[in-house]
Protein backbone atom coordinates (compact mmCIF):
# COMPACT_ATOMS: atom_id res chain seq x y z
CA UNK A 1 0.00 0.00 0.00
CA UNK A 2 1.23 3.70 -0.55
CA UNK A 3 -0.64 7.20 -0.82
CA UNK A 4 -0.39 10.34 -2.31
CA UNK A 5 -1.67 13.34 -3.13
CA UNK A 6 -1.23 17.07 -4.41
CA UNK A 7 0.82 20.10 -3.23
CA UNK A 8 -2.49 21.77 -1.44
CA UNK A 9 -3.52 18.38 0.52
CA UNK A 10 -6.85 18.80 -1.09
CA UNK A 11 -6.43 15.44 -2.92
CA UNK A 12 -5.22 12.37 -1.18
CA UNK A 13 -5.25 9.17 -2.74
CA UNK A 14 -4.25 5.23 -1.24
CA UNK A 15 -3.43 2.50 -3.41
CA UNK A 16 -3.63 -0.90 -2.21
CA UNK A 17 -1.96 -3.18 -5.07
CA UNK A 18 0.93 -3.28 -6.48
CA UNK A 19 2.55 -1.38 -9.42
CA UNK A 20 2.25 -2.85 -12.57
CA UNK A 21 4.64 -1.08 -14.68
CA UNK A 22 6.24 3.04 -15.13
CA UNK A 23 7.39 4.96 -17.34
CA UNK A 24 8.81 7.81 -18.61
CA UNK A 25 7.20 9.32 -21.17
CA UNK A 26 8.58 11.66 -23.35
CA UNK A 27 4.87 12.70 -25.74
CA UNK A 28 4.32 16.58 -26.13
CA UNK A 29 0.89 15.83 -23.88
CA UNK A 30 3.30 14.53 -21.01
CA UNK A 31 5.18 17.56 -21.62
CA UNK A 32 2.64 19.98 -21.37
CA UNK A 33 1.43 17.92 -18.23
CA UNK A 34 4.37 18.08 -16.58
CA UNK A 35 5.29 21.20 -17.58
CA UNK A 36 8.35 19.65 -18.13
CA UNK A 37 10.47 17.39 -20.51
CA UNK A 38 8.88 14.32 -19.72
CA UNK A 39 6.17 13.20 -17.55
CA UNK A 40 7.45 10.05 -14.70
CA UNK A 41 4.71 7.96 -14.03
CA UNK A 42 3.44 4.23 -13.14
CA UNK A 43 0.30 2.05 -14.33
CA UNK A 44 -1.55 0.54 -11.22
CA UNK A 45 -4.99 -1.20 -11.20
CA UNK A 46 -7.64 1.27 -11.32
CA UNK A 47 -10.00 -0.67 -8.74
CA UNK A 48 -7.38 -0.70 -5.70
CA UNK A 49 -6.86 3.43 -5.99
CA UNK A 50 -9.37 5.36 -3.20
CA UNK A 51 -9.46 8.65 -4.38
CA UNK A 52 -10.62 11.47 -2.01
CA UNK A 53 -10.74 15.54 -3.02
CA UNK A 54 -11.76 17.53 -5.76
CA UNK A 55 -10.64 16.53 -8.94
CA UNK A 56 -10.76 17.85 -11.88
CA UNK A 57 -10.79 15.56 -15.38
CA UNK A 58 -9.88 17.26 -18.73
CA UNK A 59 -10.20 14.73 -21.87
CA UNK A 60 -8.81 14.77 -25.55
CA UNK A 61 -8.34 12.32 -28.42
CA UNK A 62 -4.25 11.57 -28.45
CA UNK A 63 -2.61 11.95 -31.20
CA UNK A 64 -2.89 7.84 -31.64
CA UNK A 65 -6.50 8.28 -31.84
CA UNK A 66 -6.83 6.70 -27.87
CA UNK A 67 -9.00 8.93 -25.32
CA UNK A 68 -7.20 10.13 -22.68
CA UNK A 69 -8.16 11.01 -19.43
CA UNK A 70 -5.81 13.84 -16.79
CA UNK A 71 -6.80 14.24 -13.35
CA UNK A 72 -6.15 17.06 -11.10
CA UNK A 73 -6.43 19.03 -8.55
CA UNK A 74 -9.05 21.42 -9.16
CA UNK A 75 -8.03 23.85 -5.67
CA UNK A 76 -3.82 23.42 -6.94
CA UNK A 77 -3.43 22.35 -10.26
CA UNK A 78 -1.37 19.51 -9.26
CA UNK A 79 -1.70 16.48 -11.71
CA UNK A 80 -2.27 13.59 -9.88
CA UNK A 81 -2.99 10.80 -12.79
CA UNK A 82 -3.56 10.08 -16.66
CA UNK A 83 -5.55 7.10 -18.13
CA UNK A 84 -6.30 5.86 -21.85
CA UNK A 85 -8.73 3.95 -23.83
CA UNK A 86 -6.17 1.50 -24.57
CA UNK A 87 -5.68 0.14 -20.81
CA UNK A 88 -9.00 1.27 -18.94
CA UNK A 89 -7.99 -1.04 -16.98
CA UNK A 90 -5.39 1.15 -15.22
CA UNK A 91 -4.87 4.38 -14.39
CA UNK A 92 -1.28 6.43 -14.52
CA UNK A 93 -0.27 7.64 -10.89
CA UNK A 94 2.39 10.70 -11.74
CA UNK A 95 5.40 10.02 -9.59
CA UNK A 96 5.21 13.50 -8.13
CA UNK A 97 2.30 13.17 -6.62
CA UNK A 98 3.51 10.38 -4.18
CA UNK A 99 3.93 10.93 -0.40
CA UNK A 100 7.15 9.13 -1.11
CA UNK A 101 8.43 9.50 -4.69
CA UNK A 102 11.48 7.29 -3.95
CA UNK A 103 9.39 4.42 -4.88
CA UNK A 104 9.54 5.55 -8.05
CA UNK A 105 11.72 3.48 -10.92
CA UNK A 106 11.55 3.93 -14.36
CA UNK A 107 11.08 0.59 -15.90
CA UNK A 108 11.41 2.08 -19.66
CA UNK A 109 11.44 5.52 -21.76
CA UNK A 110 8.47 5.95 -24.01
CA UNK A 111 8.08 8.45 -27.12
CA UNK A 112 11.80 9.82 -26.93
CA UNK A 113 11.87 10.91 -30.51
CA UNK A 114 9.86 13.62 -28.81
CA UNK A 115 12.34 14.17 -25.98
CA UNK A 116 13.49 17.78 -25.93
CA UNK A 117 17.10 18.30 -26.47
CA UNK A 118 17.12 20.23 -23.34
CA UNK A 119 16.04 17.08 -21.52
CA UNK A 120 18.66 14.93 -22.12
CA UNK A 121 20.60 14.36 -18.58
Amino acid sequence: MFKGGCLCKAINYEVTGGIKFSVLCFCRECQNISGGGHLPQMAVDRDTVTMIGPLKIRTWKSESGNDIEHAFCSECGSSIYKSTSMMPENIFLVAGSLDDPSIFKADQRVYEDSRQPWDRG
